[in-house]
């Protein structure tokens, strides 16, 4: 895998520095009275002019050799019979819950092994996995000793509920490194004239996903607000398959149409999924700050606000100002218009299903 720390032996390879570097299939390896390692490579000759085809090369002997042929996440041999887990199809990883758990009941798994539940973000990795232990070690305090899982009350007003909501997922580390697999959330049970000045909301910080929407431990609640910070490549389709196409201004009024990570509130009524919303990405990842200097300062404030308002409708009428610049005025006056040569260069920009990438070539 070519990546920083796997330069030095190529570099030292091409420098002649007594480094050797082989893109050969191993056929064989046999080990010789002297306890060297005599190694059979198949190799593939299309240059070879007078007849092309495969070749094997005996390679004088090595004194040791090491295989990097990957690992198993899980070491059956450390199990007897009667409780021994379940494993995928090819035996690489344990078949795990929603909460680590695997086939044998009160058996979990942590570490690299989470892996098998998070294929796309770190859980794989020390700075992922650290917090799905943490996450794990907060669910068992719960399942097994009757702690309840951390969570935050909130006053029930659209101010307490905003703040919290962009505060978390502005500086929240975990859904950052987790990012699409822990979540946030947010939960309010049914609002009434009675209860609403004493009930509170209940925020609770990195569940897993999967866990949240399959369990139904959230089944109580009338609303369910999830908040996770998520990729949005998928949206550009074929129109967009290269990092360079997103180097320019994202589209910030739009809600949806942003490829690096931002944040993806989805809404939940009475365990149903029924919206959900989409926020600017920022280069920082704070959300909390603007973008620009040019910008609405409280337009991600405002468009959570917005959000929430339209299904808990706790100030019935309002909306609040969640445009990029202020108004369409402000946005206008900004923005100057393509020359008459420009626009005949412009690409047909109708052909996208989807979202436009940011990286527009003009033709020449």
């Amino acid at each position: 895998d070519l990546r920083a720390v796997n330069n030095n032996i190529l570099d030292m390879y091409q420098l002649k520095s007594l480094h050797i570097y082989l893109a050969m299939n191993l056929e064989s390896m046999e080990k010789l009275p002297d306890n060297t390692y005599l190694c059979v490579f198949d190799d593939i000759v299309p240059h070879w002019q007078d007849k092309q085809g495969h070749f094997k090369l005996r390679v004088p002997p090595y004194d040791h050799v090491i295989c990097c042929t990957g690992f198993n996440y899980i070491d059956l041999t450390l199990f007897d019979e009667n409780c021994k887990p379940n494993t995928n199809a090819d035996g690489k990883f344990p078949v795990l819950s929603s909460t680590w758990e695997s086939s044998i009941l009160g058996i979990y798994f942590i570490g690299a092994a989470m892996l098998a539940n998070d294929r796309k973000a770190a859980s794989g990795f020390i700075h992922g996995f650290r917090y799905n232990i943490r996450t794990l070690h907060h669910i068992c305090e719960e399942r097994y000793h009757g702690n309840p899982y951390p969570r935050d009350y909130l006053p029930i007003t659209l101010d307490s509920l905003a703040n919290k909501t962009v505060e978390r997922f502005s500086i929240g580390d975990a859904i950052y490194q987790l990012n699409d697999f822990l979540c946030n959330v947010l939960v309010i049970p049914e609002l009434n004239d009675i209860t609403e000045t004493r009930i509170k909301a209940e925020y609770y910080e990195n569940l897993p996903k999967s866990y949240v929407l399959e369990s139904g431990i959230f089944k109580g609640y009338k609303h369910m607000f999830v908040v996770v910070l998520a990729y949005g490549f998928h949206r550009f389709g074929e129109a967009a398959k290269h990092p360079n196409d997103f180097v320019h201004t994202p589209d910030f009024e739009s809600a949806n149409c942003h490829g690096f990570l931002n944040p993806v509130i989805s809404y939940y009524k009475d365990g149903q999924y029924k919206d959900e919303q989409g926020l600017p990405g920022s280069l920082e990842l704070r959300f909390d700050l603007p973008s620009t200097l040019d910008q609405n300062p409280a337009m991600v404030q405002n468009r959570v606000k917005n959000f929430l308002n339209k299904y808990l409708d706790l100030e019935p009428g309002t909306k609040f100002n969640d445009s990029f610049l202020g108004s369409k005025e402000i946005f206008k006056s900004k923005v100057i218009p393509f020359t008459a040569e420009e626009l005949q260069k412009l690409p047909d920009l109708t052909k996208y299903d989807g979202c436009i990438p940011y990286t527009i070539d003009f033709a020449d």
